[in-house]
């Protein structure tokens, strides 16, 4: 337990809240769970002298199957696909802290855990939708699942590839809350930005939905519907906030004598 509590250390970021205190770094699902479980794995990960690309190509993996699995209506493979939606973010997790006990870091390896997100968050948003057409032969909801995956890859190219190419932060954290001069409209912005733009409360509450359509039918087209419009607000917000702050760095750099 000594080596857990060191890798634990050693390996799982902090940031102090604004009372003082130390908390763990991350999106909240992974505060509050997979970072409990992934340090176990992790110090497994460690000791078969398994890489962090090769936890992040697992987790690739996991990711897409979750996908296949929330595709018949089945509840075993419904249940299953679930499950693996928690290992995905649990590898998630791991695969940093392997890559951080063994210092071995690399760019390829950052955009590989980009792919292994956009491979899983974006097919699952359109997961519930397929789920319906398949179940009741319907062509309306086929072309509302390839609404919502289009958008959804349309809201990562703005996220992760235009920022790239433009030769910015190789990390872009878009909050926009920056953008918003009130503070009260920047909480407001707060507030919906979990509910549409998280990034594992949405596919997780459309896997959940799933779950619960075996009992109530019509909870599948509620996810389909919201993973349509929490697809169409990535989208928005990322091609607003990516365009404004594109434009933000474009003025800087002309105001900084020597550049163009």
């Amino acid at each position: 337990m000594i080596y857990i509590e060191e890798m634990r250390v050693a390996c799982q970021q902090t940031i102090t809240d604004a009372r003082g205190r130390q908390r763990l770094k991350g999106a909240w699902w992974n505060v509050r769970f997979s970072r409990h479980v992934s340090i176990y794995l992790t110090a497994l990960f460690v000791r078969l002298g398994v890489t962090a690309n090769q936890v992040t190509g697992t987790m690739l993996v996991v990711g897409f199957g979750s996908f296949l699995c929330a595709l018949p209506h089945a509840l075993a493979l419904n249940v299953a696909s679930f499950g693996l939606f928690l290992l995905f973010h649990i590898l998630d997790c791991s695969d940093g802290e392997v890559a951080r006990w063994t210092k071995r870091c690399s760019n390829g390896g950052v955009y590989l855990d980009y792919a292994a997100h956009v491979t899983c968050n974006c097919p699952l948003l359109a997961a519930a939708a397929l789920h319906y057409a398949l179940l009741r032969n319907d062509l309306f909801y086929s072309l509302v699942a390839f609404a919502t995956l289009m958008l959804a890859l349309w809201a990562y190219y703005f996220k992760l590839i235009v920022p790239a190419l433009a030769g910015r932060q190789a990390r872009p954290r878009y909050s926009g809350d920056d953008l918003v001069p009130n503070r009260t409209l920047a909480d407001s912005i707060r507030r919906v930005r979990f509910l549409f733009l998280d990034p594992i409360l949405p596919p997780m509450l459309v896997v959940i939905l799933i779950l619960l359509s075996h009992h109530w039918e019509k909870a599948c087209v509620v996810a389909a519907v919201y993973g349509l419009l929490t697809a169409l607000f990535l989208s928005a917000f990322y091609f607003v906030v990516g365009f404004v702050k594109a434009k933000r760095t474009d003025l800087d750099a002309r105001e900084i004598p020597g550049t163009v």
